[in-house]
């Protein structure tokens, strides 16, 4: 998703992946205006703030779930990434 979707079901949403996809236009233009644009492609993920967990602050009961979610995904994308 591209947003926060807590006002979907802000009783039953317990977080949203949400994609910054302007983070990633910004890196790739600030890289072109800097010489350092390599093209080709490039992965994007939750280490450099391109993807994010968004919790819904009215459960935070659950906060350390989300953590622990936020930290598997780490793990997993870095197994992907090594892997490629």
């Amino acid at each position: 998703m591209d947003r926060d979707q807590t006002d979907l079901g802000p009783d039953t949403m317990l977080a949203s992946s949400v994609k910054h996809v302007d983070r990633a236009v910004e890196s790739g233009i600030r890289e072109f205006m800097e010489g350092t644009f390599s093209g080709g492609e490039q992965v994007l993920g939750l280490k450099g703030g391109a993807t994010d967990l968004v919790f819904n602050p009215k459960f935070t009961g659950y906060k350390e779930t989300v953590d622990l979610w936020r930290e598997r995904a780490e793990v997993e994308e870095a197994r992907y990434l090594a892997e490629r």
